[in-house]
């Protein structure tokens, strides 16, 4: 929409993917509700530029980030849309000297009926962008953020559109390649890996079970994660990581091929395969910012860290992002108080280093660990992996970790 210029808001997020529509959400939910007596008129915008692109991914939300949707009532819209995870499970699918057994990581073990659940990318947008559009203190903008200049009260943003925009915190959710943060001045430390990922749907013989399996390969994780059906038909999405030179060759193959290479590759545990959409590739990199939040503006999602598709943490540590945040603008707010000060920032900075920089370590550990030849990593990894699958304590510690789950039963959504 256009706006006047020189609006003024509380806050404004800048990014319209998953993490800025849930920043923006929780925001004007959560922050309208601490603040009302405060100053009663709290308001939020959302500055995302229109796009027609329809991302094909899913996303696994694990443990409290099923729970944080449906505290911000999008998750009841969701439920029909997305298959539980019930059991997760690992193979070493290596040919190494040092190979682990089977890990099977089942959900019943900590009194629940799914660890969470996959959801299609647009499915999950779009149920945001429908509740954000019903909220009064919520003023989309579709455009994009030129520049932004932070000042003592105020951060000044420049639309491409030349329109000015007032803000006392800015939320940076652009992506890994955030403007917003290059603006803030926050550095990054990146890494490359020598891995493409291909990502794409299928459709099968036989049932997933709500299991989803992800095979340890020499080049990096074959990963199958349950969907929900397709025209009457078993579904699941795979991210499969490989060498950048198998991927090419990998994508020139016509449709018949690549079917049958990906049955093989898993195994044929699900049968015949069909592919549900185009196979795409991305590479793998890593990035962590060396600060989360300076001059007025805090990072969240990709903008703030980047790993491999391992482990289904992506999503789930930017949602982590997006509460504490929360928190701590919105205890300034309804103290009447600068929600981008110097102590917002640093809150904020000190809140996510240990959680980020932990979860960032250890992918980056167990990926690396997959490419190396070196036999006594090689040995550690299996042993590792063989403790996990016969120490019951040690697996359900395991689990706990993984999903920074607080609950103890399963949610009502299951």
């Amino acid at each position: 929409m256009s706006i006047k210029s020189n609006a003024e808001f509380d806050i404004v997020v800048v990014g319209g993917g998953l993490a800025g529509l849930t920043a923006a959400l929780a925001l004007s939910t959560e922050i309208a509700q601490a603040t009302e007596a405060a100053i009663g008129n709290a308001r939020v915008a959302l500055v995302m530029p229109k796009s027609d692109r329809i991302d094909g991914r899913t996303t696994a939300l694990l443990g409290q980030s099923v729970d944080y949707l449906e505290k911000l009532g999008v998750w009841q819209e969701c439920v029909s849309l997305s298959a539980p995870l019930s059991t997760m499970r690992i193979i070493d699918g290596t040919s190494r000297l040092w190979r682990a057994p089977p890990v099977d990581f089942k959900a019943v073990e900590l009194g629940l009926d799914a660890f969470g659940f996959n959801i299609a990318n647009a499915a999950l947008g779009n149920a945001l962008l429908s509740k954000i559009k019903a909220q009064s203190k919520i003023v989309i903008i579709e455009d994009s953020i030129s520049d932004i200049q932070s000042g003592a009260e105020t951060a000044q943003l420049t639309t491409a559109n030349k329109q000015s925009i007032y803000a006392r915190l800015v939320i940076a959710a652009d992506g890994k390649n955030s403007i917003m943060r290059q603006k803030a001045g926050i550095s990054v430390h990146k890494w490359q890996y020598p891995q493409m990922a291909v990502a794409l749907n299928f459709t099968h013989q036989y049932s997933h079970n709500f299991t989803s399996t992800e095979f340890h390969t020499e080049e990096g994780p074959f990963t199958i994660v349950p969907m929900t059906d397709l025209d009457g038909k078993y579904q699941s999405g795979l991210v499969w990581v490989m060498h950048p030179e198998n991927a090419d060759r990998f994508l020139l193959q016509d449709l018949a091929k690549q079917e049958k290479q990906v049955e093989e590759k898993m195994q044929s545990i699900l049968g015949k395969i069909s592919f549900a959409t185009t196979a795409q590739q991305f590479p793998l990199s890593g990035m962590i910012a060396k600060q989360f939040a300076d001059n007025r503006v805090a990072l969240v999602g990709d903008a703030a860290h980047l790993f491999p598709p391992i482990g289904a943490q992506g999503f789930n540590l930017g949602l982590r992002d997006v509460r504490e945040i929360c928190t701590f603008a919105g205890n300034a707010l309804s103290a009447a108080k600068d929600p981008g000060s110097l102590q917002v920032m640093d809150q904020y900075n000190r809140s996510r280093r240990r959680d980020v920089s932990t979860r960032t370590g250890a992918v980056d550990m167990l990926n690396r660990s997959l490419l190396t030849d070196f036999l006594p990593v090689q040995a550690v990894r299996g042993l590792g992996l063989f403790a996990l699958a016969n120490i019951p304590v040690l697996r359900k510690f395991a689990m706990r970790q993984g999903l920074s789950v607080a609950r103890q039963k399963p949610s009502s959504a299951a």
